[in-house]
């Protein structure tokens, strides 16, 4: 039969069922037509592969017989990565999705520019003398008295925001 529908009978995409026939695992012979050649696949026993075909093994080679595992350990392996794996699929679609949100948001902050207001025109001041002298308290000979209560330390001392409320406030 041909490549392509022994690949269907199968359960092979024609590219394995072509790899098979280069690595000697199926039987196949390429027959010449008007169009070039095609090659033709001759199955064992039916429509199944023959028995010594393995990944592993090249044609014609036997497997020793392989000791009989625990089937239960094994069952519970394959639960738990099961798990495993729908539980990272679930976070991994979850992840594009946000990716997928932040870059639409993105794309709409590049295609819109924000242009700052500017500001309220006002009357322009006159420059007369009394506005360039500057007024100078004279300086205080007592203690220093903060502008504003304290701010108490957190557990690793003050943050920096608040310092720079306190500098701010000052």
């Amino acid at each position: 039969m041909p490549l392509a529908e022994a690949a269907q009978v199968l359960g092979l995409s024609i590219d394995a069922a072509r790899r098979k026939v280069r690595s000697g695992i199926l039987a196949a012979e390429k027959r010449e037509t008007p169009q070039g050649g095609t090659w033709w696949v001759r199955l064992a026993r039916g429509d199944e592969l023959p028995p010594t075909t393995s990944r592993l093994a090249p044609p014609g080679a036997t497997s020793p017989a392989a000791p009989n595992p625990d089937l239960s350990a094994l069952v519970g392996l394959v639960e738990r990565l099961q798990a495993q794996v729908i539980e990272r699929t679930e976070a991994a679609t979850l992840w594009q999705v946000r990716a997928d949100v932040l870059s639409v948001q993105l794309e709409q902050a590049r295609s819109s520019p924000r242009a700052l207001k500017a500001p309220a025109p006002h009357a322009p001041e006159t420059c007369t003398a009394a506005n360039l002298t500057a007024q100078v308290d004279e300086p205080t000979t007592g203690p220093f008295e903060p502008l504003s209560p304290p701010i108490p330390p957190g557990p690793n001392g003050p943050g920096w925001w608040r310092r720079a409320q306190a500098w701010l406030m000052a």
